[in-house]
């Protein structure tokens, strides 16, 4: 994951060792802890992306599609829940 923001002051953060959300500059005076978002059309496109990492292409009828494009357009609903599903795992915040 990248290009996260803190909901709170909307500062650039990141994930420590610890599997943890901090704040990229590192400043322990801000006053609350690290909390991620990311806007929905991002999110969708990053779900997207790991669906098509983990599984491979899947054919419809005789044609090969990327598996998190094939899920996107075929079951949106799907999609979506797993999507949600998958974020909140992370503790990112869809916005």
């Amino acid at each position: 994951m990248s290009n996260m923001t803190c909901q709170q002051c909307d500062e650039d953060i990141e994930r420590n060792g610890n599997d943890v959300w901090i704040h990229t500059d590192g400043d322990p005076e801000n006053g609350h802890d690290a909390q991620a978002t990311i806007r929905d059309y991002d999110a969708e496109e990053q779900y997207q992306d790991v669906l098509d990492e983990i599984y491979e292409p899947v054919n419809v009828c005789g044609y090969d599609y990327d598996a998190g494009r094939a899920l996107r357009q075929l079951d949106p609903i799907a999609f979506r829940t797993g999507m949600l599903d998958y974020f909140d795992g992370e503790g990112i915040e869809i916005v």
